[in-house]
């Protein structure tokens, strides 16, 4: 029986992410496989350690890391976070150590869906790339889309990435332990995290500088990161080819959906097709009323955002009829992208 080596990282904000995972990651096991799942955290209560082993059946086994004392043995510092991003995504800097009887790990963030048997993803063969993942195309279609001078510094000068089109994808990786062993790459993650301080998209831009180069690409629907419509209505004409069809491939037929984006969680955005799966593993998990509760309050959010805004969209709307020139153009561009946010809030009826 051939076994998968699973890895997940959380605390305890997204346990409930990690469990409906796990949840869609069964579903879709083949018969005949064996997993043994990883849990790394920083301390999860009882409860939600109970109810994680709780998953564990027939072929399927579940251990949970605690790695608190992992990042104390680093300055406080060191491990910084920005955005919506925890200090837990640095763990993946510590895979070879964690797990020194094993060549390969396949490593999932939290928050996906798994609608494929990852076991066809983990006999991928790596040869001596380091990872094999799936390009960032948000990322790409920044790049493409007039980047500003102070990002394209970061990445080309900071991180000295030579070429954003190869911009990769860090929250679905299989990881090759081996490589990364006799490359010693968790010592110069560590010293280029040190030089480069407060990384953008935190581990991910590391490892990106790191392992330029020495990855292996893999098909774009193993990590569908769904955010790129939100926040870029236009993203169909600032994406290039083929990098576009790519895309759209992954959204018609996703094997991993990754809901990517600051608050752009299911909870945020009950009504897409990829949210009402997650809510239909949701109802079986025991997060569902919290995750409902979390889902509310956005709503709630939502609507004091549509009434705060209607002015401001009249006030836009009435600058693209008197504005001239490149002041009605970018007006427009306000106009638009605050309408379509709008009716995307009015439009996330919740049927759950």
């Amino acid at each position: 029986m051939k076994t998968v080596y699973i890895i997940y990282s959380c605390n305890e904000a997204y346990v409930p992410y990690t469990y409906i995972s796990i949840l869609s990651l069964l579903e879709n096991k083949k018969v005949g496989e064996s997993y043994h799942i990883y849990i790394l955290h920083s301390g999860l209560s009882a409860a939600n350690r109970q109810y994680l082993n709780l998953l564990q059946q027939d072929s399927v086994s579940i251990s949970l890391i605690d790695m608190t004392g992992t990042l104390k043995q680093f300055p406080p510092d060191l491990f910084r976070v920005n955005l919506h991003f925890t200090a837990e995504t640095y763990y993946r800097f510590f895979l070879p150590e964690l797990f020194p009887q094993l060549d390969k790990v396949l490593y999932i963030d939290s928050d996906t869906l798994i609608c494929k048997d990852i076991g066809t993803l983990f006999t991928v063969e790596l040869g001596n790339a380091y990872l094999a993942v799936t390009r960032d195309l948000e990322i790409v279609r920044v790049a493409h889309c007039d980047l500003c001078p102070v990002q394209r510094h970061y990445f080309q000068k900071i991180l000295n990435l030579a070429n954003l089109d190869d911009y990769f994808q860090a929250g679905v990786m299989v990881v090759n332990l081996v490589q990364w062993r006799k490359e010693n790459l968790t010592a110069k993650l560590l010293a280029c995290l040190r030089k480069v301080k407060t990384p953008l998209y935190v581990d991910q831009d590391i490892l990106n500088s790191i392992c330029q180069g020495n990855v292996k690409f893999i098909p774009q629907n193993w990590d569908y990161t769904w955010h790129l419509p939100f926040v870029d209505y236009h993203y169909t004409r600032h994406l290039p080819e083929p990098y576009l069809s790519q895309y759209l491939a992954a959204h018609k037929e996703p094997y991993i959906i990754h809901f990517t984006g600051e608050k752009m969680k299911p909870e945020n955005l009950p009504s897409e097709p990829e949210s009402r799966l997650f809510w239909r593993y949701a109802a079986q998990s025991p997060y569902f009323e919290q995750l409902r509760e979390r889902m509310q309050r956005e709503q709630i959010k939502q609507f004091q955002f549509v009434q705060k805004n209607r002015w401001k969209l009249l006030r836009y709307w009435l600058l693209t009829k008197i504005a001239f020139g490149n002041f009605r153009q970018r007006y427009v561009t306000k106009y638009n992208n605050l309408r379509k946010k709008i009716e995307r809030f009015l439009n996330q009826e919740v049927q759950i």
